[in-house]
């Protein structure tokens, strides 16, 4: 206990000293499914940085004994962002560098698999597609600094165990994330967005950026209520620049009911 309380207190010091550029991590949605037939509905919250607290909503349901579907919805607010400048000379970084504050949303929609071995052990696999978007409204007396849709693909495999009162989960998320529909006041800040100030100028947009998100997903609770607690990271796997940023870390809390809408009998009936 005393670890992952440290754990806690190191991980929201790092989550106040360093502020992302425009792509930042968000919450996994895991159901960890038993059987057939389970609801599983997830409020939380998305703590990063110095941002505000950003709400999240997930969904899923196990139309079968080893086949299940599930939706989220993300959001972005007030997320402190740096759009580093072109510049050749880096001692013009620190007086050119613009930082910005982001808002966006997001849905997603998957279809996967899961399987249960060992009584509480199980193993889940989803993949899906995302569509969402960004904006930047201000930037000191500029208005409309940027805006952005963008849609993404990703694959999700975890691994863990739930039991009557605690889940823990361990997975990995593989995105690969494109943009479109910019608009800017600045024509350059396309440039900006995915160029670090040693790097020659590269368009972000069309380009696909490819990102692995590791979470750790733990809850505790009774007779299918658990208070969910998530860790996780981003690393972008493509290319010398980046859209990422510096600290590309989030925790999360949220409340998780599980709801049977079929009786055991009729779900052992039906496998």
């Amino acid at each position: 206990m005393k670890i992952i309380l440290s754990l806690l207190v190191y991980l929201s010091l790092l989550l106040t000293s360093c502020a992302p550029r425009i792509y930042v991590p968000d919450m996994a949605n895991a159901p960890a499914f038993k059987e057939a037939h389970e609801l599983n509905v997830t409020a939380s919250v998305k703590f990063q940085d110095n941002s505000w607290p950003a709400p999240n909503a997930d969904v899923a349901y196990s139309v079968t004994k080893n086949f299940a579907v599930l939706g989220s919805y993300r959001s972005m607010i007030n997320k402190p962002g740096y759009l580093y400048p072109v510049y050749d000379k880096p001692e013009n970084y620190s007086v050119y560098d613009r930082e910005v504050r982001i808002n966006g949303n997001r849905f997603e929609a998957g279809v996967g698999y899961y399987l249960n071995y060992r009584k509480d052990n199980l193993f889940e696999i989803f993949g899906g597609y995302g569509y969402g978007n960004i904006s930047s409204p201000s930037y000191g007396n500029i208005p409309d600094v940027f805006s952005s849709s963008y849609q993404r693909f990703f694959l999700q495999p975890a691994i863990g165990s739930r039991y009557k009162s605690f889940s823990v989960i361990v997975g990995a998320k593989f995105v690969v994330q494109q943009y479109a529909n910019f608009k800017s006041f600045d024509s350059a800040l396309v440039y900006q967005i995915n160029t670090r100030h040693y790097d020659p100028p590269s368009d972000f947009r069309g380009q696909r950026f490819l990102f692995v998100e590791p979470f750790l997903d733990m809850g505790a609770g009774y007779k299918g209520l658990l208070f969910k607690w998530q860790i996780g990271f981003s690393a972008q796997c493509d290319g010398n620049a980046t859209i990422l940023g510096d600290l590309p870390i989030y925790a999360g809390v949220g409340v998780t009911w599980y709801i049977r809408l079929k009786k055991k009998a009729e779900v052992d009936t039906l496998r």
